[in-house]
């Protein structure tokens, strides 16, 4: 029997979404160790006290590409305050990813995501699905599908806002009673407070399975 044409519309849309959706979500990212396409591992861990985007996408999915590039100016622009991008990639060749990856430059680390990772972050189905993890990795917000720059670099600014970067360490004050370690010919001058960070500011479908 063949199925009415809604049906099948609605099923492309679910495997690989081209327009955005916002779902609020809390909670801890679950943590995990994956291989990159040039066979070394990279952990989640490794990037705790950093803001992490976290993408799920795959070569064969057009709005998974489409937000690569925005994902390339975000790491310029945002690195030096403690902001990474993760790409998650579904597919399964990693020769063809490494290639996609070096033909693309992207700056950041590219992960090959397993069955398992995509059930502990609620079973991905539509891709791009991305999470916003902050320094503490907890998940603070979830985009599915398409979603511009300039909405992620929002969602940064306002993460920033409440966990700026780490400034430079001030010496401590020697408590009262205690001499100065200075030499007495060349006082010290008083400290200067960090200043704060500045604030920079279709349709083939992707198969569920990580298999384009």
């Amino acid at each position: 029997m063949k199925r009415p044409p809604s049906i099948l519309l609605f099923l492309a849309a679910l495997f690989c979404l081209g327009t955005p959706m916002l779902f609020a979500q809390t909670g801890q990212a679950p943590t995990f160790t994956l291989p990159t396409p040039d066979g070394k591992t990279v952990s989640l861990d490794q990037y705790k006290g950093q803001i992490v985007l976290l993408d799920f996408w795959a070569i064969l999915c057009p709005p998974c590409r489409a937000e690569i590039p925005g994902f390339i100016d975000i790491t310029n622009k945002y690195k030096d305050k403690g902001v990474v991008v993760l790409g998650l990639s579904l597919d399964k060749e990693a020769g063809k990813l490494r290639r996609f990856v070096e033909e693309n430059k992207i700056n950041y680390p590219i992960l090959m995501a397993t069955k398992e990772v995509q059930m502990a972050y609620g079973n991905v189905q539509a891709i791009p699905t991305t999470f916003l993890l902050d320094r503490n990795h907890t998940i603070v917000k979830k985009h599915v599908g398409f979603t511009e720059q300039a909405v992620f670099e929002a969602d940064l600014d306002e993460l920033l806002r409440t966990q700026p970067p780490p400034g430079p360490t001030t010496p401590a004050a020697p408590t009262a009673g205690e001499p100065s370690t200075a030499p007495a010919s060349e006082p010290t001058a008083p400290a200067t407070p960090a200043s704060p960070a500045l604030e920079a500011t279709a349709s083939d479908p992707a198969s569920p399975t990580g298999q384009p």
